[in-house]
């Protein structure tokens, strides 16, 4: 994932709240910077943290997966942001 519009586009059309320029939450108390947060029930959230080639996702999956399927959670978001991708793509051509 290379664009941070589509990534909140698609968290936007699967209906995570979301914050911008936040903290992940983690295991005991544990805070990591993340310039996309998906905010989840919990006391844990996964963030996407740019870097020179894209996006790295960053959580305690197992904090993660003790209220959430992580799998199909994070799946989902990919898999919206390559769909949004592939539209975006189709329309600039």
């Amino acid at each position: 994932m290379t664009d941070p519009e589509l990534i909140v586009a698609a968290l936007m059309e699967l209906n995570f709240p979301y914050q911008l320029n936040s903290h992940v939450r983690g295991f005991n108390g544990a805070m990591a910077q993340a310039d996309i947060v998906v905010i989840l029930e919990g006391n844990y959230d996964i963030g996407f943290v740019a870097n020179p080639e894209g996006y790295n996702t960053v959580a305690d999956l197992y904090g993660v997966s003790l209220r959430h399927n992580q799998t199909e959670l994070i799946r989902s978001i990919y898999d919206t942001y390559a769909r949004l991708h592939n539209e975006k793509q189709n329309v600039d051509h």
